[in-house]
């Protein structure tokens, strides 16, 4: 919310240099919270589930789908700020899309991993975590690749060689 508000205030003032900062400082941020929590959630998962869940079973199957969908953090986290940049540059109608093929995908993926279809295994509570995550993944790669189409990240700066990825005060 905060990254929203001040890239929407960069952009009003007519400064998309400001915007790209906010977004690059932004998401590094995110990264960074999002690889913390899965690797918290990887260290915390078995021992929490043995201390709540009784059965050997539920206990082994809840630590998975944690384990499994702790790995789409880090895409969830880039998501949300991408949404949040289209929205502070008022280009709103990708919010729809974007939504739309994460559904789609995990649709898809649940269908396939859950109960297993063709080549894909039966994998049950932990194909849905996997669904997940690679539905968050998916979302993300069509987010890049609409910013990508549209030039955006070169017209705002968001992400354009390493050199754009230093901390700027």
């Amino acid at each position: 919310v905060g990254a929203q508000s001040l890239m929407a205030r960069a952009n009003g003032a007519g400064d998309r240099e400001a915007v790209g900062v906010v977004f690059r400082q932004s998401a590094m941020t995110l990264v960074g919270l999002g690889l913390l929590l899965c690797a918290a959630m990887t260290a915390a998962a078995a021992p929490l589930m043995e201390a709540i869940i009784l059965s050997p079973d539920v206990q082994r199957a809840a630590a998975s789908y944690a384990w499994w969908r702790s790995l789409g953090l880090p895409f969830a986290y880039l998501c949300i700020l991408i949404r949040a940049f289209y929205v502070a540059i008022l280009s709103t109608r990708i919010l729809a899309w974007s939504s739309g093929v994460t559904v789609a995908a995990n649709c898809i993926l649940n269908y396939l991993l859950i109960f297993g279809a063709g080549p894909f295994p039966e994998m049950g509570i932990a194909g849905a975590a996997i669904a997940s995550a690679l539905a968050e993944a998916a979302c993300f790669a069509f987010l890049v690749l609409y910013m990508a189409v549209r030039h955006d990240a070169k017209r705002f700066g968001l992400a354009l060689g390493l050199s754009a990825w230093r901390w700027q005060s």
